[in-house]
């Protein structure tokens, strides 16, 4: 099988062990109508991407040092039928507030709601307590409408770019 599936069969799964495949698609919850495609660093790429932080980057030098690295460049594809991804945080808050990891999302197209778009809980990332209980529910309950309320969740949608 290669990156695409099974040639015999397009329809079938997609085999996560198999090497190609791990090098292409990244690990995402809630998998099924739900990828995280890996991006090449390809002349396209590297153009979008210096438009990018050409309008960010003043925001991300507040947010980082000069040492920063780009660790993961990918496309979170989420087709109809794609079910809400339970609330995680991407990395665990810290006593110092200092952010880890900063996540950069660029809408491709127009979201709307009807196409499930990301859910953020906005100071999260810094909240110890709040990842403390929200640990504490299983990943059904974290997809649920009184999780999100609780957790101070805010629906992202937004126009392309």
């Amino acid at each position: 099988a290669d990156a695409e599936g099974n040639e015999e069969d397009p329809d079938a799964p997609l085999n996560e062990n198999d090497s190609e495949v791990s090098e292409v698609f990244g690990n995402v919850r809630c998998r099924e109508h739900r990828w995280d495609m890996k991006l090449p660093l390809s002349p396209l790429v590297r153009e979008a991407l210096g438009t990018l932080l050409s309008n960010l980057g003043p925001a991300l030098e507040e947010q980082v040092s000069e040492e920063a690295r780009l660790v993961e460049l990918s496309c979170l594809i989420s087709d109809p039928g794609a079910k809400q991804q339970p609330l995680h945080p991407d990395t665990p808050a810290t006593e110092s507030g200092s952010p880890g990891l900063v996540t950069v999302f660029t809408a491709l197209q127009p979201i709307s709601r009807p196409m499930g778009p990301t859910v953020v809980c906005p100071g999260s990332h810094k909240n110890i307590s709040a990842q403390e209980e929200l640990f504490k529910l299983d990943m059904e309950a974290r997809a649920s409408e009184p999780a999100l309320e609780n957790f101070g969740s805010e629906v992202v949608c937004c126009s392309a770019g």
